[in-house]
């Protein structure tokens, strides 16, 4: 139940991006709705059109972390997935979009536990990399040092736990009710991203 926002959200993510027959399929659908939530199955943006492996792909990119990872697993698995879905969710292996600097920086200094001028005689604000859970920032320290700083999303933590839980509850779920899945073990899939 504490978890039931995030499903929430994540089934609108896949209704806007014309996944909706999949909320159903799963069951969540149903889940959802006993539980009072309204699921919205107009929303379906412009991308609706697109082609299934790409709104995957950009659902999984709205949804965060966890699941970019889960797309980028996923896209190395051509035993589970035919190759035009592969080649989409490899794009998700590419750079993500960096976190602006004025919300990593609250979440450097509490790191730090001091104001990051006390540590830096300089701090880049673009980061020179970006993923689905961190980003890089090159710093110099007050003896000339140059260093590199790997700063974690804000927040990510408690999203990624909330995710993993509610996938591993899909996969037991999908493992039981749908038999044509069985065969691809998703709670293994699952499992094999846990931290």
């Amino acid at each position: 139940m504490r978890d039931l926002p995030r499903l929430h959200e994540i089934s609108l993510v896949f209704i806007r991006h014309g996944l909706g027959d999949l909320v159903r399929r799963l069951g969540v659908a149903s889940l959802l709705e006993r539980a009072g939530e309204i699921l919205h199955w107009g929303q379906v943006t412009h991308g609706a059109q697109l082609e299934p492996q790409q709104r995957l792909r950009l659902a999984l990119e709205e949804l965060g972390p966890t699941f970019i990872k889960l797309g980028q697993m996923l896209s190395l698995r051509e035993d589970l997935l035919p190759p035009k879905w592969t080649t989409e969710l490899a794009r998700l292996r590419s750079n993500a979009a960096p976190v602006p600097f004025e919300q990593i920086l609250p979440v450097i200094e509490r790191s730090l536990g001091m104001p990051h001028a006390e540590a830096f005689v300089d701090l880049e604000g673009e980061p020179t990399g970006a993923a689905s859970i961190a980003q890089v920032h090159r710093a110099r320290l007050h003896d000339g040092r140059a260093v590199v700083l790997k700063v974690r999303r804000p927040g990510i933590e408690a999203k990624v736990e909330a995710d993993l839980r509610l996938l591993s509850h899909l996969a037991q779920f999908v493992e039981k009710e749908v038999p044509e899945v069985r065969r691809y073990q998703p709670g293994d899939v699952v499992e094999e991203f846990r931290p």
